[in-house]
């Protein structure tokens, strides 16, 4: 490493420790903004290219895929109810992690100040992966609560995700439409008791590290 890469080391890590302690960046914007605005915008057009996607297959006549199958009326509504339901909580948890910060998109402003080799150690001392460095415990303490606020709003996006996969494979009688609803559905499902796993682990770290911390909001 040369004395530059040191000096941005040395650089990026007493921001991240301003970070941690609550208080501003030192002179200019905050590091990170723009990472978030690039995400943002990646996002956005990975949105776009999937719905574009979608659209142009549910535009194929539908015998190309098997058709259609015979769905009762009572299941197109419970369905619909259950879609819709996904929707509404999907909305919801969003409006609501951008009040509290909660969204990885918004970046968190501790981590965000790190090179890449700063956040594998942090990330590798809040899974047990290296010891634990006292002189870093403010910044891994403040990245690992952050952790927590993301993966709980992680779950709760899935547990939408879930919903609205259900709800649209009950409904829908186009064969190909079904067997994409099941796959998400079943990505979904999976993906639930992994985020699960990553908060548990991180709480276990809080809890060993912090015990008489209040819980993350």
């Amino acid at each position: 490493m040369t004395d530059s890469d040191e000096a941005d080391a040395a650089r990026r890590w007493a921001a991240a420790e301003r970070a941690a302690a609550g208080l501003p960046p030192e002179t200019g914007p905050a590091p990170g903004r723009g990472q978030a605005w690039v995400l943002t915008a990646v996002v956005v057009l990975a949105a776009g290219v999937f719905a574009g996607f979608v659209a142009f297959v549910l535009l194929l006549p539908q015998s190309l895929f098997g058709g259609a199958v015979a769905v009762p009326g009572w299941l197109q509504t419970t369905g619909l109810i259950i879609e819709w339901a996904g929707i509404l909580l999907g909305i919801f948890v969003w409006v609501r992690a951008g009040r509290t910060g909660e969204r990885p998109i918004s970046m968190n402003l501790v981590v965000a100040q790190l090179s890449f080799t700063q956040k594998r150690r942090v990330a590798n001392q809040i899974k047990g992966r290296e010891p634990a460095h006292p002189e870093e415990m403010r910044v891994v303490i403040a990245a690992a609560r952050q952790a927590v606020a993301v993966q709980r709003f992680s779950l709760r996006l899935l547990l939408a995700y879930v919903l609205f996969a259900l709800g649209n494979l009950m409904w829908t009688d186009w064969v190909l439409a079904r067997i994409l609803y099941a796959i998400a559905l079943a990505v979904f499902v999976v993906a639930v008791p992994l985020s699960l796993k990553k908060l548990r682990r991180v709480e276990d770290f809080l809890q060993n590290t912090v015990p008489d911390a209040p819980p993350a909001p």
